[in-house]
């Protein structure tokens, strides 16, 4: 997904914000149905389509809160264990509540080498 995001948006290692926030993966690794957008609507103009930061989009009275805090207890751990083998780069919003990471040089090919290997042998990215 943060690969995904990468060359959909022509991300660099410069680029501000995240190749990937915990909201994406709460929507579509866990199905969590998100309470507001995740993309900026048309009426934003330049802005029309970019993804917006921010964990605070779901509804964990619906979810429910244990279900929603073992998902972004897994979510943490993954990106823990990235950061840890230095693929990513973890985030957190300074000024909003957010979470999310960029892929480091070495997590870049890792990601671009798996997508190739995926889509030589016919599965789906994961």
């Amino acid at each position: 997904m943060s690969l995904a995001n990468r060359i959909k948006e022509g991300r660099t290692a410069a680029s501000k914000g995240a190749d990937l926030y915990y909201s994406e993966v709460l929507a579509v690794v866990y199905g969590f149905q998100p309470t507001g957008p995740l993309r900026y609507d048309d009426h934003y103009g330049e802005h029309a389509g970019q993804r917006i930061p921010g964990d605070q989009k779901f509804d964990r009275e619906v979810i429910g809160h244990a279900r929603y805090n073992r998902a972004h207890t897994a979510i943490s751990r993954a990106m823990f264990g990235l950061a840890d083998r230095g693929l990513i780069t973890w985030l957190t919003g300074a000024n909003s509540s957010w979470s999310g990471c960029s892929l480091t040089a070495e997590g870049l090919t890792v990601s671009q080498t798996v997508n190739i290997l995926q889509s030589a042998s016919g599965s789906a990215p994961g």
